[in-house]
């Protein structure tokens, strides 16, 4: 609406990270969104993620065979502002708790 580029960075920090966000970052451009990858060490890494220091990471949520209360830590308000919590997403709905 405003002209404005729609930017982002994604947060990597190793091999797979590139190869994953390549392909995506050229196919953005393709429709005018400006994406750029950075790649830090681990320890840089981990910290920003913990601290929810980011625009886009990568990665996967691994959940067991029979879904539990690990869901809160994914999806919970109360998750969304704990340093370290997997709520990356920062998801705060009432709804989405009264599901979990």
């Amino acid at each position: 609406k405003t002209g404005a580029p729609f930017k982002f960075e994604i947060l990597g920090w190793n091999d797979t990270d590139q190869v994953i966000a390549s392909p995506y970052i050229a196919n953005l451009r393709k429709i005018g969104v400006d994406a750029t990858l950075r790649i830090i060490d681990q320890t840089q890494y981990i910290n920003r993620v913990n601290h929810f220091d980011f625009d886009v990471v990568t990665g996967l949520f691994g959940q067991s065979e029979s879904p539990g209360n690990e869901q809160r830590d994914f999806w919970s308000s109360k998750a969304a502002d704990a340093p370290g919590s997997r709520n990356l997403m920062g998801i705060k709905d009432p709804i989405v708790d009264a599901l979990v």
